[in-house]
């Protein structure tokens, strides 16, 4: 037996937690030490580069997600190259809702896929971490509120919305969100001229404008969140940032 094989499962967890789940899947190759491993692994990263289509991707996700040994997953993390078809199958159909997930990363490269909130975040109570990087929200059921009770940091990377009231919709089913990330970047085709934030609980606040032409970056930002301790604003143009405020609560 090699030295690394000879290491306690703890410490091989923690190297295998570092790579994709596709190559610590792969491990169990190696030898019958390996074999079950990865199945005790608390964070799962999944790489839409690793695989030829994305029916290949979805059973791949679906069977590590099956094999798993536990019921709590602290990181969940999807990188996927959406195609003409994609329409946020990924989340809506993996087995993510039987698990006790705590943090959840989804990132889009290349071209924005649609991803419906509430078909495929709202069924996953036990988030206290969300990040989505370039995805299209889209409200999914109308102005039906179905609260995630425990997810208190949000970021939102290169977001475009399905509407003027999507980002305040989800903001309404957040009460106990603390920490709000918004970057506002040009992938928004739409550039919203006030942005409205109403969170009763939120403490730290970022909004990062990037936008492609000097008439987009005008927005009145509206804020209503009795419990803030922390502001930041940041707009740039052209790679200089000309509007800065940062403010902290005595």
């Amino acid at each position: 037996m090699d030295i690394i094989s000879e290491l306690p499962d703890d410490l091989l967890l923690r190297i295998m937690s570092f790579v994709h789940t596709k190559t610590a899947f792969d491990a169990q190759l190696l030898s019958k030490r390996w074999r079950n491993l990865w199945k005790k692994l608390p964070t799962l990263y999944h790489d839409y580069t690793f695989h030829k289509s994305e029916s290949q991707f979805l059973v791949f996700i679906n069977k590590t997600l099956e094999l798993l040994e536990s019921s709590v997953l602290e990181s969940f993390y999807i990188r996927i190259v959406p195609t003409q078809t994609s329409s946020g199958v990924f989340l809506r159909g993996c087995l993510l809702a039987k698990l006790q997930v705590r943090e959840l990363n989804f990132i889009s490269i290349i071209n924005p896929v649609a991803l419906q909130i509430k078909k495929g975040i709202y069924h996953l109570q036990t988030l206290v971490i969300l990040r989505i990087e370039c995805c299209s929200l889209e409200d999914g059921y109308g102005n039906q509120i179905i609260p995630l009770q425990s997810l208190k940091v949000l970021q939102l990377r290169c977001v475009k919305y399905s509407s003027d009231a999507s980002l305040s919709n989800l903001l309404s089913s957040l009460p106990s969100l603390e920490d709000l990330f918004l970057d506002r970047c040009s992938s928004d085709n739409k550039p919203t001229k006030t942005l409205s934030i109403a969170v009763r609980c939120l403490l730290r606040l970022t909004v990062l404008r990037c936008p492609d032409n000097c008439e987009s970056h005008l927005m009145r930002l509206n804020v209503n969140a009795p419990s803030l301790k922390y502001l930041n604003v940041e707009d740039h143009w052209r790679n200089v940032s000309f509007l800065r405020r940062r403010w902290k609560s005595s």
